[in-house]
């Protein structure tokens, strides 16, 4: 609260900046001094996280499934043995009404690009971002990835999708990409879950 009683934020924006233009020098420098006193290990995630905040912004955000349910919705890299924030990008909302293809990617390929490449950084993230072409584009950039994925993703192989019905509990089905470590997964839990992976085989 010391701190806050020192920190003011009045100067005018220019036209047309982002709408975090007045906090952008804090937010820089913040990001910029992460990974100067910590570098993560090999497993590192990206996700979500919700700030709490209840009064008036345009890019406040609602997620009822969170813990905190209103605030401000925060893009975060971490480091997945010390739970280390390595990198983080502040959600400022949807520009326009429509949803623009490839954003969620977006945002996975600007959080990893603040890490060294070929150090066999494993990306791990869930649904909302995966994708088999973000898949590839990391590995073209020095960074294996794995996680959970939607079935309605494009290049996922959908025969996948009707072989893993199939399956008792606990069996699977897999297909690799030729010349390529991507690996596509189904396997049966209670219901299916789909995952590429570039970092493991299909065992």
């Amino acid at each position: 609260m010391a701190l806050l009683r020192c920190l003011r934020f009045s100067e005018e924006a220019p036209a047309g900046a982002d709408r975090l233009a007045k906090v952008r020098p804090l937010l820089s420098t913040l990001v910029n001094a992460l990974l100067r006193f910590f570098y993560p290990g090999e497993d590192v995630s990206v996700d979500e996280a919700m700030c709490g905040f209840k009064g008036r912004s345009a890019f406040r955000q609602y997620i009822p499934t969170k813990a905190m349910r209103t605030g401000f919705k925060v893009w975060m890299l971490v480091d997945g043995a010390t739970n280390y924030v390595c990198a983080f990008d502040v959600f400022t909302g949807q520009k326009g009404d429509e949803k623009r293809p490839g954003a969620a990617a977006e945002v996975v390929l600007r959080l990893v690009n603040r890490l060294q490449p070929l150090r066999n950084h494993v990306v791990s993230m869930d649904n909302y971002f995966s994708s088999v072409s973000l898949f590839e584009q990391l590995l073209a950039r020095g960074f294996y990835a794995v996680g959970t994925t939607r079935t309605n993703r494009r290049h996922f192989p959908k025969e996948l999708l009707a072989e893993v019905e199939e399956k008792e509990r606990g069996e699977w089905e897999w297909r690799q990409k030729k010349d390529s470590p991507l690996v596509a997964t189904s396997w049966m839990v209670k219901k299916p879950v789909h995952f590429p992976s570039t970092c493991v085989d299909a065992k």
